[in-house]
């Protein structure tokens, strides 16, 4: 079996901004890899080239992913109502 080749499909500052774009993506079913943030966290320096992390999905998800961080970017994902919120859940 080939081996799956992977592509950067985004480049974000800090690992905060990488978790929030990994969910988005794998909830969307969209397998993701997320490099290590660098020297910056050890130092803690999280601005700047120190601070950069890398999500990386396979290529043939490539355009799909592009797609939905493009869409997050431009607040598509802003008035999405989420099903079970408004429900009591105290009884």
């Amino acid at each position: 079996m080939a081996e799956q080749e992977w592509s950067v499909v985004d480049e974000v500052a800090g690992p905060f901004q990488a978790s929030v774009i990994e969910g988005l993506l794998k909830a969307q079913d969209i397998p993701v890899l997320v490099s290590k943030p660098g020297a910056g966290v050890a130092i803690g320096v999280t601005i700047g080239s120190l601070g950069r992390v890398q999500i990386l999905v396979p290529n043939n998800e490539f355009e799909r992913a592009k797609q939905v961080i493009e869409d997050y970017y431009s607040g598509e994902f802003e008035d999405q109502n989420l099903t079970g919120l408004d429900e009591d859940t105290s009884q």
